[in-house]
């Protein structure tokens, strides 16, 4: 009997331990509470966002390609300053005339082709950042992906990529403050 009390005072001593160095259970549940204003606030601004910028886009293909000669008149050849030159020469067919014509609209045409190309190039890279929101709203909510969920909230926070700044930046903020805690970030697969 006496082997059998010391092995059960051993034991005792030996898994005994301190209440600091219990380990708290995360409760997931109070975690995803916490952040789903975050979420929703990322989530609606990136939807909105990328309506805003995508409604822009399609217009803005729209209106330039109805009104292509009159935006070459008024934006393209101030540009450039051709339409001076052609005034001086006078109005006749001239061979010079031509040429000055012929070179005018072959620079309108490229400088309306890469204006064009590359606000759609822009359009559709500020989209993909508004798609990162809605990602990281819906990522949040599932507590995934804490790098991703981080760099989208800092993204909010920065002017001139979100058309909905007031929109995102308070969210980003509340995102963040809750990401900066250590039982949220343990909560994080």
């Amino acid at each position: 009997m006496s082997s059998d009390f010391g092995q059960q005072q051993f034991q005792k001593q030996q898994f005994k331990h301190k209440p600091s160095d219990t380990v708290k259970p995360i409760d997931h549940d109070s975690v995803r509470n916490s952040l789903k204003t975050a979420a929703r606030g990322l989530l609606i601004t990136g939807v909105l966002s990328a309506v805003i910028s995508l409604t822009c886009l399609v217009g803005g293909i729209i209106y330039s390609a109805t009104n292509k000669v009159e935006i070459q008149r008024y934006w393209v050849y101030q540009l450039f300053g051709e339409e001076i030159k052609l005034n001086a020469s006078g109005r006749g067919d001239s061979k010079k005339t031509k040429e000055l014509k012929e070179r005018r609209d072959s620079q309108a045409q490229a400088a309306f082709t890469l204006v064009l190309g590359g606000v759609t190039i822009g359009c559709l890279a500020l989209s993909s950042v508004y798609m990162l929101y809605i990602s990281a709203g819906i990522l949040l909510v599932q507590l995934r992906s804490y790098r991703m969920c981080k760099f989208a909230c800092i993204l909010a926070l920065i002017p001139g990529i979100s058309p909905l700044l007031v929109l995102g930046m308070p969210f980003g903020i509340i995102g963040l403050r809750q990401l900066n805690k250590r039982e949220v970030r343990k909560a994080f697969i």
